[in-house]
């Protein structure tokens, strides 16, 4: 079989030296835009308060676990019952907590974050900083709240995303504005970060195995209990469920990150301390530009 040579298609592509940021009419239909906003916001508002509602439930079994400590067992308000031994449930009940509270505590988190994105795109005097807090609101934040939950730890024990998230520790992890492994401190800043890294994927790999196994069991729980409504147990915790999981990797940024990979990234596909900036700066001016051309234009 004969061996052809592969088409070269590289000379019939070509970057606007602007970044097409004067085309922007063209490809970015603001009314194509309204009903896909409104559905992810939805979504955002939707799953915080179905996430704090079943952490709610998790902390009261918890309570009444605790209250019935000095009584019988006949005197106990039982939860999770389809777990039938009972130092399984009282285990159960505890990991269920352990993961609400963290989930309680990151979507305080969230929540803070968000009004930080929000007073720096308001309050900061300069552009750069103004626009690309407002970019990281919509393009990361938005997306992040409307698939939370313990389970999205996951994502960074992906195999796809532990590679790339290494690199990007050695370049960006400092302390007290020192680089740690920069290759001034030689191969103890390049130790230390490793470990980092290591214990911090150790830790996101067991909440997300614990917090799936936590929803699969309260989703159990709600379906066979006759005391819950069978309908509203589908709608609410099989979709928060199903959302949970889905959102675990978000495909419209890793696809929009491997595009500024192969523009930004140089011949090496690996970014350097400059190339982060130019990337940053041009998220920075896109925000700008669509700030201009479709909030201040109405």
């Amino acid at each position: 079989m004969k061996r052809h040579p592969l088409p070269n298609f590289m000379p019939l592509v070509s970057l606007d030296r602007d970044g097409g940021l004067d085309r922007l009419d063209e490809v970015w239909d603001l009314r194509s835009r309204y009903i896909p906003c409104a559905i992810k916001l939805s979504y955002a508002v939707l799953n915080i308060v179905l996430q704090l509602s079943l952490n709610w439930t998790v902390l009261c079994a918890l309570w009444h676990h605790l209250s019935a400590q000095g009584g019988t067992v006949e005197n106990e308000v039982h939860h999770f019952d389809n777990i039938r031994d009972r130092d399984r449930r009282i285990c159960f009940i505890w990991v269920a907590s352990t993961v609400a509270c963290l989930e309680t505590v990151a979507t305080l988190f969230l929540f803070v974050w968000g009004w930080i994105l929000l007073l720096k795109f308001t309050c900061s005097e300069s552009e750069f900083v103004a626009f690309i807090n407002l970019e990281l609101f919509f393009r990361d934040y938005i997306p992040l709240v409307q698939c939370f939950s313990s389970i999205k730890m996951g994502y960074y024990v992906h195999p796809a995303k532990i590679r790339q998230d290494h690199q990007e520790w050695h370049h960006e992890v400092s302390c007290c504005g020192v680089k740690l492994a920069h290759d001034n401190h030689g191969r103890v800043g390049h130790v230390l970060v490793t470990i980092a890294f290591v214990i911090s994927r150790v830790f996101c790999a067991a909440v997300a195995v614990m917090g799936f196994g936590v929803k699969v069991v309260i989703v159990a729980e709600h379906m066979m209990h006759t005391q819950y409504n069978f309908w509203l147990s589908w709608a609410q915790l099989i979709v928060l469920l199903l959302n949970s999981c889905i959102g675990i990797v978000i495909l419209e940024e890793e696809l929009q990150d491997r595009v500024f990979l192969f523009i930004f990234a140089g011949t090496d596909a690996d970014y350097q301390e400059g190339e982060r900036c130019i990337r940053d700066v041009y998220r920075a001016r896109l925000a700008h530009k669509i700030w201009e051309d479709y909030w201040q234009v109405g």
